[in-house]
């Protein structure tokens, strides 16, 4: 079975209707933006992390007081997870488990611009996020827990954007729609599935950690990013 054969059909269909409005949208009329921000993600793990956003799109009026802004985005979604390793000279070593992952997402957002310039426009729409590596951090010895995320997410947005002189300023809360964070990938038959620690079969059985979250297994991603968008 193909590896995209096993995403649910309304994702998939999600999918094209957010290419389809892209490319139906009249670039006559488009503006050109380039955009950089900062973005606190959620990847299911002990403590968020924040990374860089950059982007570049264009926004074209679909109706009036609507307009379509369409771009492609470079996320980085960072956390850390406390976690017991096993080294042949420590057999119980405390250490950050730290992970960033390299995000592309292509997205299409309506924004209501019929309200008056100087409020903030509301905003919401959908994207496709590939993710392009997981890197985790250098680990001092074997992990008691392996962890992966899946290649392939489905986001919904929704925002507010002001106009302050050439610079649009965005606030702006995502949400996958798919589950993502597995525990120890390498011991299913997931196709989507990444494991980058390089530990085969089971995985030892989890440390359990005064005061610390343990990951959640399926977790939804989710983040909250500000970004700065310059028209050209």
């Amino acid at each position: 079975m193909s590896r995209f054969a096993r995403i649910p059909g309304l994702f998939t269909a999600m999918g094209v209707a957010l290419l389809a409005a892209m490319l139906a949208t009249p670039s006559a009329s488009a503006a050109a933006e380039l955009s950089v921000g900062w973005a606190l993600t959620h990847v299911g793990l002990h403590d968020d992390g924040g990374g860089l956003v950059v982007g570049v799109g264009a926004r074209s009026l679909v109706a009036r007081g609507l307009s379509l802004g369409y771009a492609v985005e470079y996320a980085q979604k960072r956390g850390v997870q406390p976690t017991i390793f096993t080294s042949e000279t420590n057999p119980s070593l405390r250490a950050d488990a730290e992970v960033t992952l390299h995000v592309a997402q292509t997205l299409a957002l309506l924004e209501l611009t019929a309200l008056p310039p100087a409020l903030p426009h509301p905003y919401a729409g959908l994207s496709v996020a590939l993710k392009l590596s997981e890197q985790w951090s250098a680990f001092p010895g074997e992990p008691s827990t392996a962890w992966g995320y899946k290649d392939i997410d489905f986001l919904a947005h929704a925002g507010l954007a002001r106009q302050v002189g050439p610079v649009r300023l965005d606030l702006r809360y995502s949400r996958g729609l798919t589950r993502q964070l597995m525990i120890d990938p390498s011991a299913h038959a997931e196709p989507l599935a990444v494991d980058l620690l390089a530990s085969p079969g089971p995985a030892k059985a989890a440390d359990l950690l005064p005061g610390v979250r343990e990951p959640i297994v399926g977790a939804h991603l989710w983040q909250f990013q500000l970004a700065a968008s310059l028209a050209f």
